[in-house]
């Protein structure tokens, strides 16, 4: 075997390897990707669920905030300033949700099922 065939040799092996290193690549950053998209639905899901606690937890709590929905003019001056933190801090979630799904961390499936529970369609 002479010079020229070995190193013909050596480079096949050498792109070889490159091949198989990038399709490991490309599964690992796939497996990656899904586990960032998992992780951001279960902050999502945590986000939300902190919001809703006090209306999940104090039958009070989530009579007014129907009330507000329905009627804000019926709220004390201390009630609507309280229901405006209440209503941003809801604002401010489905914003980030709407941005981590532009963003491509959230699945349509993801997307339209926050959607279906807005009540929108």
């Amino acid at each position: 075997m002479n010079w020229e065939a070995l190193g013909a040799l050596a480079e096949t092996i050498g792109a070889a390897g490159v091949i198989v290193s990038l399709i490991y690549l490309t599964f690992q950053v796939r497996r990656n990707t899904r586990a960032i998209r998992a992780q951001t639905y279960d902050s999502f899901v945590s986000q939300f669920r902190n919001w809703n606690e006090p209306m999940r937890t104090d039958r009070g709590m989530a009579e007014r905030f129907h009330e507000l929905m329905e009627n804000v003019e019926s709220l004390s001056p201390e009630e609507q300033q309280h229901a405006i933190h209440v209503l941003f801090d809801f604002a401010r979630l489905a914003e980030n949700l709407h941005y981590q799904y532009r963003e491509g961390m959230l699945s349509e499936a993801v997307w339209r099922g926050g959607r279906v529970c807005s009540g929108r369609t």
